[in-house]
């Protein structure tokens, strides 16, 4: 269960959108969805979230400079897992990987996901 969890879900596919945050808030996790890396990074700045799931390919700014943002220019270390629909986008930008925690292909097996929720998130005590 994800109960109490905030995740920021930064997807630009309106579908994809509704299919994580349905799939998510099923496990009582607390939802907030962005299509857009530039949404996020405001949102970040406004906003307290304990993990955030990044797409790779979106227009505009993709899902590594958006971490690479997160990381150097807001100073964040918050987890970030990458949605990735193929493997192969490592070859792609082999360099890009770094800011991740974790990677994820997509589509995504939920409970697979919220399990690596669940590890990248617990507190020290826990």
């Amino acid at each position: 269960m994800l109960a109490g969890i905030n995740i920021l879900l930064v997807e630009d596919n309106l579908l994809n959108q509704k299919i994580g945050k349905y799939a998510l808030a099923k496990h009582h996790a607390n939802v907030t969805t962005s299509e857009s890396g530039m949404e996020a990074l405001d949102l970040l700045r406004r906003n307290q979230f304990d993990i955030v799931l990044m797409d790779i390919h979106m227009p505009g700014i993709d899902g590594y400079e958006t971490t690479r943002i997160i990381r150097s220019d807001l100073k964040s270390t918050i987890p970030v897992i990458a949605l990735t629909a193929s493997i192969a986008d490592e070859d792609e930008q082999p360099n890009g990987l770094e800011a991740v925690n974790a990677t994820i292909s997509k589509p995504f097996d939920t409970d697979d996901l919220c399990a690596l929720i669940l590890k990248l998130t617990a507190k020290p005590d826990q």
